[in-house]
């Protein structure tokens, strides 16, 4: 499969939003990451082999700015999406967008090697109702197939599953705002996308992983090793954490991942999140012995005239996930991850 979306053989979501090439088309492409506090969006076209930041928004969103009813979205949070998307990219009219790693299960799947993909979706889903113990129809999922284990013979399947009303609450959220859904991804995959554009992080099938740290109210960790998300955790940092708690969170965090069977020690630890600061990325430095440094994937993508590179620039921890999804859905060879 090419082009993947999470939740592409999901009814919810059409095919026609995932297929194609956004080269042509008059307006960029929007990434929308609709967080529990903000709203962050970014706009990418494309010129060629160049990928260019068109604009980006961040709109704050009050606690209130839901629906009480969760199928219905809020007027101020389609508000707060219009405005965003507009400071990203005015006149838009497809964004791609993500559902929180919480609201999804990853898993591993081993099968046969040389089943087609119609023999292929049938075992993950067989798989995912036995294991989630819920009916079919209140499930979307997805798959992709990895390399063949030479040894057992056996194809590796990357799962995720999601309940259809997940999907469909982001779905509505968009178009209520008179955006066109592209495609839905994870979180963590969007970051990963991100973070790997940045050139100075190695991402070849021989390098060491790569930690990514996602450090706000939480702390985010996604490994990645292999070319793959191989370790995701998230943990609470406590009511008002400083840098002292954010450092033992950060060891704990790390420990965990370390403590698992088949964990390889990460080489480069990538920082990014809204708490993140200088004396923080420091103190990192100093404590562990990986190396550290701020994600920063505007070394691989270009901006457009009119935007204020500065204030991109101290924005970047807190758009990561909008560039991953603008990434992903002008891509059409882009993989999901």
């Amino acid at each position: 499969m090419t082009d993947m979306n999470p939740f592409a053989h999901s009814k919810s979501i059409s095919s026609k939003y995932i297929t194609g090439s956004v080269r042509n088309r008059r307006h960029p492409i929007v990434g929308l990451d609709i967080g529990t506090t903000a709203i962050k969006a970014v706009g990418l076209k494309r010129c060629a082999e160049r990928v260019i930041i068109s604009g980006f928004g961040i709109e704050p969103v009050a606690a209130t700015a839901t629906s009480a009813d969760p199928g219905i979205p809020g007027k101020a949070l389609t508000a707060g999406i219009r405005h965003a998307v507009n400071a990203a990219a005015p006149g838009a009219r497809v964004a791609a967008t993500a559902l929180p790693d919480e609201e999804a299960i990853t898993r591993m799947l081993e099968v046969p090697a040389g089943l087609d993909d119609r023999a292929l979706h049938t075992r993950v889903s067989l798989d995912i109702e036995a294991s989630l113990k819920q009916p079919r129809h209140e499930l979307v999922c997805d798959f992709r197939r990895l390399a063949v284990d030479p040894d057992s013979g056996k194809q590796p399947v990357r799962v995720v599953a999601a309940r259809a009303e997940a999907l469909t609450r982001r779905q509505r959220q968009l178009k209520a705002a008179g955006l066109q859904c592209r495609l839905v991804d994870l979180d963590s995959h969007a970051i990963a996308r991100a973070a790997l554009a940045d050139p100075r992080l190695h991402t070849g099938p021989d390098d060491p992983p790569i930690a990514l740290l996602d450090i706000g109210t939480r702390l985010h960790l996604t490994v990645f090793d292999r070319q793959r998300i191989h370790y995701r955790q998230d943990h609470a940092l406590g009511g008002r954490p400083d840098d002292d708690d954010r450092l033992r969170g950060i060891e704990q965090a790390l420990a965990m991942h370390h403590g698992s069977s088949d964990a390889r020690a990460p080489d480069v630890l990538g920082l990014t999140g809204g708490a993140i600061t200088s004396s923080l990325a420091d103190a990192l430095g100093r404590r562990l012995a990986s190396r550290c440094q701020r994600i920063d994937p505007l070394h691989a993508l270009e901006t457009d005239e009119a935007v204020d590179t500065d204030t991109l620039a101290g924005s970047m921890p807190r758009l990561l996930t909008a560039i991953g999804l603008a990434l992903h859905a002008g891509d059409p060879n882009a993989h999901w991850r």
